[in-house]
């Protein structure tokens, strides 16, 4: 019982110390690979207090007011991710169709520049006394966990999800939809991880898991386009000129927007409402 409790700890305090680390580095200089890995050691966090909130019920705003220090951070990030996902599809609709938009291209750039020193000055504004008030919360909160706890919190969490995820699904708001699918599959794969740390067996199967992996992927390529969509949309809006290749590529855009939006449909009808 002892190890299992050290053990789970020590899983938290790994990727603790590994966005502390990233962090420290993003308030040198931007790197976009870096504040995506941090968005998700941050994400991870609010997993783990909402683990913790379960857990110790009686403290109704657990998670929300031990990972408010680091909610603007969060969201910050979220801006660099976006930002990288419509220009990795600028590049990959370059190459596939042959043609080049320099001035979407400079119009993303001047974006990716501002986003960047904005995420900058929020991270240097941050105090680093964050990280250590964090790992006292956490420490303190999973003093004397055990395994049942854990197992019921998280089965209680992905029971929760799968059914809010039923019923996004349910009411045809595609985009809010889809993307709460995703959000929902990451959650349940991080306390996944967390049952394995605390030697719980998982509450899927490996069948399962593997269906999961097909349909994170679906999604991420669905809201990958669905930004890069909306994104160039409101810039063909604000161009005083659109040039005809302009218009192709929107069409392009359309087709694969509507194809992608079907597969992740499909996909997640077919799990959340046959298997899960």
């Amino acid at each position: 019982m002892e190890n299992h409790q050290v053990k789970t700890l020590a899983y938290f305090e790994m990727h603790l110390e590994e966005g502390k680390s990233l962090f420290e580095d993003l308030t040198r200089k931007i790197r976009s690979k870096k504040a995506i890995n941090l968005e998700s050691k941050l994400f991870f966090f609010q997993v783990y207090l909402e683990l913790l909130g379960k857990i110790h019920f009686k403290e109704k705003t657990l998670r929300l007011t031990h990972f408010s220090p680091f909610d603007l951070i969060f969201r910050s990030l979220k801006r660099i991710h976006h930002i990288k996902l419509i220009e990795q599809k600028l590049t990959d609709l370059q190459s596939t169709t042959g043609e080049h938009y320099p001035a979407y291209g400079h119009e993303i750039g001047q974006q990716k520049k501002a986003i960047y020193t904005d995420v900058f000055d929020t991270l240097v504004a941050a105090p680093l006394k964050i990280w250590e008030d964090l790992y006292v919360t956490v420490f303190s909160y999973s003093k004397g966990l055990t395994p049942l706890q854990l197992n019921t919190a998280s089965t209680q969490i992905i029971n929760e999800e799968t059914e809010f995820a039923k019923f996004d699904l349910l009411q045809g708001s595609t985009p809010t939809a889809l993307k709460n699918v995703y959000e929902t599959l990451q959650k349940i794969t991080q306390l996944e991880n967390l049952r394995q740390q605390g030697r719980l067996n998982p509450v899927f199967t490996d069948l399962v898991h593997e269906k999961i992996r097909i349909l994170t992927e679906s999604n991420y390529a669905w809201y990958q386009n669905h930004l890069f969509f909306q994104h160039f949309i409101h810039f063909l809006s604000d161009t005083q000129y659109m040039e005809k290749k302009h218009l192709l590529l929107a069409k392009k855009v359309k087709k694969e927007h509507k194809a992608l939006t079907e597969q992740a449909l499909k996909l997640s009808t077919e799990l959340f409402t046959h298997i899960l």
